[in-house]
């Protein structure tokens, strides 16, 4: 995480104070929480204020950290802040285990518990919620949300922009496609194909992704 973190945390849902609580936890301080709709700026959430992102790009801080689920959202959301100026630190809780060979894209979120193994590589603006395991050598695509104690073996790969559904496992040695949807508890024992949405233990696909 970048020395002195100063941010604001784009969004101002559950998920977002969840994304403070893991700034705190790594040292830095949150400002306030970035929304886009006008009727929430100047209310309060999580004990701080809500602001238009005009306010935050004029408050002269540096650190823009998003704190919104959907990959979409997220993804307009630093790339915005980027060109405004904006750095987009890689935020670690406190507790979490990342291994000093494990690289991390900018803007990605790692949440309490999770653990990233040697020689994973994370994209740009992944969150890795609580407790998911990333193995050693994955590869994980950027904007991908790795939901609470996920599991994914050791070599596997993740495409972009793809959501892995809470306590879903991925077995070793697998490639699952970009924009896939894998529903919670699933098991993934086979390739998944790009825009797949995929259930069940094993999984199955039921429908493209969204």
């Amino acid at each position: 995480m970048t020395d002195a973190l100063r941010c604001w945390v784009h969004g101002a849902g559950g998920h977002a104070k969840v994304v403070a609580d893991v700034v705190r936890s790594a040292g830095g301080v949150v400002l306030g929480f970035v929304e886009d709709a006008r009727e929430r700026w100047g209310q309060q959430h999580a004990g701080l204020p809500i602001v238009s992102f005009e306010e935050a790009v004029a408050s002269g801080a540096r650190h823009f950290v998003s704190g919104v689920g959907g990959h979409l959202g997220r993804a307009q959301g630093l790339e915005r802040a980027r060109a405004a100026g904006f750095e987009l630190p890689v935020v670690v809780h406190a507790r979490a285990v990342v291994a000093p060979s494990a690289a991390l894209g900018a803007g990605t979120v790692v949440m309490a518990g999770a653990v990233i193994n040697p020689d994973a590589r994370v994209g740009l603006g992944v969150i890795v919620n609580t407790g998911a395991v990333v193995e050693h050598d994955n590869r994980v695509g950027d904007y991908v949300l790795l939901g609470p104690n996920v599991s994914l073996g050791g070599t596997v790969a993740v495409g972009a922009r793809t959501l892995v559904g809470v306590g879903a496992t991925v077995l070793p040695n697998l490639h699952v496609g970009a924009d896939v949807r894998v529903g919670g508890g699933a098991v993934v024992t086979r390739d998944v194909a790009d825009g797949l949405t995929v259930v069940g233990v094993p999984a199955r696909a039921v429908g493209s992704g969204a």
